[in-house]
C-alpha cells in the first residue's frame, strides 16, 4: 500500500512539474504570421501582406505592422514579451493553442492613434491575434 501511493505521488508531482515548466517552442511562433482576427482585419489579408499582423523571427525580433520593430522572447508562463525599438514593453498572452491577446492595463487609453511609422503599437483588451495558416 505504501508503495502505491509512493507511485501516485510521484505521478501527480511529475505531472505537476511537467505543467508548470511547459514553455512552447519558439518555433510555434516563427513559422507564421499572427495576423489580428479581433476586431476583424481579415479584409486587409494581414496574412499576406504583413498588416495588423506579427511576424517573429527565430534570432529574436519582431516585425508588426510592417513598421513595428523590436525583440521578443518567451517568459516563464509561455506567454510572449515584446520590447519595440521605441522602448515599449507588450506582453502577449498565448493561449497554448493558436490565439495571442495583449495585456493591456485597464487605465490605458486605447482611443489613440497609432503612430506606426514612429515604431508605436497601441492595443485595446479585447484585441486578438490568430496564427495564420502555412
Amino acid at each position: 500500500m505504501l508503495s502505491s501511493l509512493a507511485t501516485c505521488l510521484f505521478i501527480w508531482n511529475s505531472a505537476g512539474a511537467q505543467e508548470a515548466t511547459s514553455v512552447p517552442d519558439p518555433a510555434i511562433f516563427s513559422r507564421h504570421y499572427w495576423s489580428q482576427i479581433r476586431p476583424d482585419y481579415s479584409y486587409l489579408n494581414g496574412c499576406v501582406t504583413g498588416y495588423r499582423a506579427f511576424v517573429f523571427r527565430d534570432d529574436g525580433y519582431f516585425t508588426f505592422n510592417q513598421h513595428v520593430h523590436g525583440s521578443w522572447r518567451i517568459d516563464q508562463q509561455g506567454n510572449l514579451v515584446l520590447h519595440s525599438k521605441t522602448g515599449q514593453q507588450l506582453i502577449l498572452v498565448f493561449d497554448k493553442f493558436s490565439v495571442l491577446a495583449p495585456v493591456v492595463s485597464t487605465n490605458a487609453t486605447s482611443s489613440l492613434p497609432v503612430n506606426s511609422a514612429a515604431g508605436d503599437f497601441n492595443f485595446r483588451r479585447t484585441d486578438l491575434f490568430k496564427e495564420c495558416d502555412e
